[in-house]
């Protein structure tokens, strides 16, 4: 059957701990995280959770002096580093590795990783071509540190898709890196044929990296005269 029930799931955290099979570190982060979610949201099982939130979804707010910025809704990250420990370079480790999930847990996770890739859905929301234009100049008006926060985004919900598919302990990686690879040239053929293609410049970083790299070409010229 698989865990749904979220006081049962720390309770089978804390045996693999007490067995040497997880760190005291792992143990403790996704113990933790439970037990937060469960009190401060009042649910009882890790399928309400994602139930609550149908996809991982990031948006673009602006701050003090019309700075853009990337931010993350709060209930899409919950959901996200409750099932997933960042490892920063590594691979994140999947709570699905350490105790046995409930199958519809993982379908419902598994849809909201690779909805969030896609998000926005265009044709779900009906865009237009005034709703594209007013994304495309948000999008280039991030600065080069939110467009990193950008491109770590796809990658992290790409990654923990690929962990849930394959494992930690997938040989070399190899699996999970052509599942990565077929993940990411879909979410660019998304992206071209709705057109959102500046979504996929924002990844490669190249229209800011491009510019940055024009004007340090141009005071390098001015120094030379």
């Amino acid at each position: 059957m698989g865990i749904n029930n979220i006081r049962f799931a720390m309770l089978e955290i804390y045996d693999k701990y007490k067995q040497g099979k997880i760190s005291q570190e792992v143990a403790e982060y996704f113990i933790s995280r439970l037990d937060s979610v469960q009190r401060e949201k009042n649910v009882q099982n890790l399928s309400q959770i994602i139930y609550d939130c149908e996809h991982a979804d990031i948006n673009i707010n602006f701050g003090n002096g019309g700075k853009s910025y990337i931010f993350e809704e709060e209930h899409s990250k919950l959901v996200r580093e409750l099932f997933f420990m960042d490892q920063g370079d590594k691979y994140p480790i999947y709570l699905g590795d350490i105790i046995k999930l409930n199958k519809e847990v993982e379908n419902d996770l598994e849809y909201f990783l690779e909805q969030g890739v896609y998000f926005p859905s265009v044709p779900r929301f009906h865009w237009g071509e005034p709703d594209l234009e007013n994304d495309k100049r948000r999008f280039r008006q991030l600065p080069m540190e939110e467009l990193k926060k950008y491109q770590k985004y796809i990658n992290d919900l790409i990654n923990s898709r690929s962990v849930m598919k394959y494992g930690k302990d997938c040989p070399y990686h190899i699996e999970q890196k052509r599942f990565e690879a077929e993940m990411f040239t879909e979410w660019q053929v998304y992206m071209l044929n709705r057109p959102m293609f500046y979504r996929i410049d924002a990844y490669n970083l190249i229209d800011r990296s491009g510019n940055e790299n024009d004007k340090v070409s141009e005071n390098e010229d001015e120094e030379r005269e």
